[in-house]
């Protein structure tokens, strides 16, 4: 792949198992596949939503969800937390505009909390090169 001189980007190609939402999710239950569920049980359970299915689709059909849990509705193309709503059944969620799909997790019922507020953490990391790899970490990140 090739850019202009004066094109930047903020995402490098071939990143989407980090930055999208289900594909980490994927990427997640794979590793529990493959090192065991102890060591990466850090990813709450995880469900596809879309406007063909009115079933959730689990990343792993084989675990049971258990009903009386609160659920967070995400959707895939958005970010900033818009569109986010959390419900009791995730199966009762109505398919939406065309076009449009949904991450469905578990919510954390007891999340680590900052003067009793959600919180989250962004990291800036500058990459200047992979062979050797050169990266500088911004001081100042956001929570």
């Amino acid at each position: 792949m090739s850019l202009d001189n004066q094109v930047r980007v903020n995402r490098l190609p071939g990143t989407n198992g980090l930055t999208c939402k289900l594909t980490l999710a994927q990427n997640h239950k794979i590793f529990q596949q493959r090192f065991g569920k102890a060591e990466f049980n850090f990813v709450p359970e995880t469900f596809k939503l879309s406007e063909t299915s009115q079933n959730p689709t689990s990343v792993d059909p084989e675990e049971q969800h258990t009903v009386d849990k609160v659920w967070i509705v995400k959707p895939l193309n958005n970010s900033g937390g818009r569109g986010i709503y959390l419900t009791s059944k995730p199966e009762d969620v109505p398919p939406a505009n065309k076009g449009w799909e949904f991450l469905v997790q578990s919510y954390i019922t007891d999340p680590y909390l900052i003067n009793g507020h959600k919180f989250d953490l962004r990291v800036y990391v500058l990459l200047t090169g992979l062979d050797p790899l050169r990266m500088f970490l911004y001081k100042d990140g956001l929570v």
